[in-house]
């Protein structure tokens, strides 16, 4: 979850992101997506908005009512070779990087997985072959190159989400390029060899990870940190928040945080203090946890009334789809404990107290819910969701009654086990919830 819009300098990377959100979207969803007036990468976080055109009954592929045209002009797709969007032209370096472009950005309205995969395929062979053809022009600029590869490496990263033999070409392109001595290529095989490493971090060793952690820290000192390196340095540390690993896990945060607290940037900057934050919170465990703030209703908070009591912390929001999903779990379990010692917490990260209220009404949610007192505080600009490096919710923090962190993961049936194992057994019979949440990765 990035809470921010950041610098972005691989816009390739940001256009093929939008073939994973279009996968899972009904084409009347996707047809709106369509008609969206274009945007350059540098006004929005997304990707460039393409205005769809509307056929004429004059050209290929329209439909078109009565009798077909019988101009000798015209010709169906299956008719002629030039309406194929994949047929790769002739032309110099700037001309085919023009098509690689123009492919990268090609929305169809796919209805499938299949169709996304068969799309993905057919881009990454035309983009693939024009992209060769620009390596061995000798006359081709540096520039051009550069952004002919990192566009055969955006596809291919794009396409292993659907095929996992994408990733072995990741891998051949990368190892094919090692011998390039054109600055960009070489930046650009060094940062796609060290992502190689950063997914495979989980099955690393413990010295291994260590050595990657080192290697991702050095590799962020020569860039101009933002949106894409953050992408990163996410993906290497939380893979690492799993039992045995948080102290890494904490290791590459602060390393990281700290390089992206010296940015120019304010934007960037404070993703450098949330990182620092989610260190903090990996170390939560067996720890105490001290909770600040003000409530909804505009006073002050005070952590030392929940001594002696479970208490879960859950940072949450409206707009939050898994949140309130978790919402008849966590109210099933506060009827069932509350009486004997437990509670919870709720951290909004809306930005309109009145919208947090209004839920709160029509759901009966009784319990403190703490919310920003500033302009600037609220949101994922929460103190505590900056304190804690909360970047994607719904996040709990479930605490036991010496006030010491137990769990960080006390969602779904989890919560009602360990909610038992601390109070003991509900008094009153009830079913198990039936309500599994999966990681979120809100977008406000």
């Amino acid at each position: 979850m990035l809470p921010h819009t950041a610098p972005n300098r691989r816009p390739f990377i940001l256009n093929f992101a939008f073939f994973l959100v279009v996968a899972f979207i009904v084409p009347a969803v996707a047809e709106a997506f369509q008609d969206a007036p274009k945007k350059s990468v540098k006004q929005t976080a997304g990707v460039p908005a393409v205005k769809s055109v509307k056929k004429s009954a004059d050209e290929p592929g329209a439909k078109v009512s009565g009798k077909p045209s019988k101009k000798p002009t015209e010709k169906s797709t299956e008719e002629s070779s030039t309406d194929d969007p994949f047929a790769v032209p002739s032309g110099n370096a700037k001309e085919l990087l023009a098509f690689v472009e123009k492919v990268a950005k090609m929305r169809p309205r796919f209805r499938s997985i299949q169709e996304v995969r068969d799309h993905l395929k057919k881009a990454n062979a035309a983009i693939g072959e024009a992209v060769n053809t620009i390596l061995a022009d000798k006359s081709a600029d540096d520039a051009t190159v550069t952004a002919a590869v990192s566009a055969r490496f955006s596809i291919l990263s794009m396409l292993k989400r659907y095929d996992r033999t994408a990733s072995k070409s990741i891998e051949e392109f990368a190892e094919s390029l090692k011998s390039d001595t054109r600055p960009g290529v070489i930046a650009e095989v060094e940062t796609q060899t060290l992502l190689i490493r950063v997914r495979g971090v989980a099955a690393s060793s413990v010295a291994e990870t260590k050595e990657i952690i080192a290697d991702v820290d050095q590799w962020l000192a020569k860039q101009e940190l933002g949106r894409s390196e953050l992408s990163i340095v996410m993906q290497l540390a939380r893979s690492l928040e799993t039992p045995g690993k948080l102290e890494l896990a904490a290791d590459a945060y602060n390393r990281f945080g700290a390089r992206f607290k010296k940015s120019d940037d304010p934007d960037i900057a404070l993703y450098g203090l949330k990182l620092e934050g989610s260190a903090r919170r990996v170390q939560l465990p067996g720890n105490p946890i001290n909770v600040t703030g003000t409530t909804l209703a505009g006073e002050k908070f005070d952590w030392s009334k929940y001594k002696g009591k479970v208490v879960l912390v859950d940072f949450w929001a409206t707009w939050c789809g898994p949140c309130i999903r978790e919402l008849p779990n966590v109210k099933k379990n506060y009827e069932l404990y509350h009486d004997r010692g437990f509670e919870v917490v709720g951290v909004s990260l809306d930005k309109t107290p009145e919208r947090v209220e209004a839920f709160q009404k029509k759901h009966e949610i009784t319990w403190t819910t703490l919310y920003g007192d500033a302009p600037n505080s609220v949101g994922w600009d929460h103190p505590l969701a900056v304190h804690y490096g909360i970047m994607s919710i719904p996040t709990v923090i479930l605490v036991d009654q010496s006030g010491k962190v137990v769990s960080l993961r006390a969602r779904g049936p989890e919560l009602g086990r360990l909610l038992e194992k601390l109070i003991g057994p509900p008094e009153v019979a009830g079913e198990g919830s039936d309500s599994k949440s999966t990681p979120a990765d809100s977008k406000n």
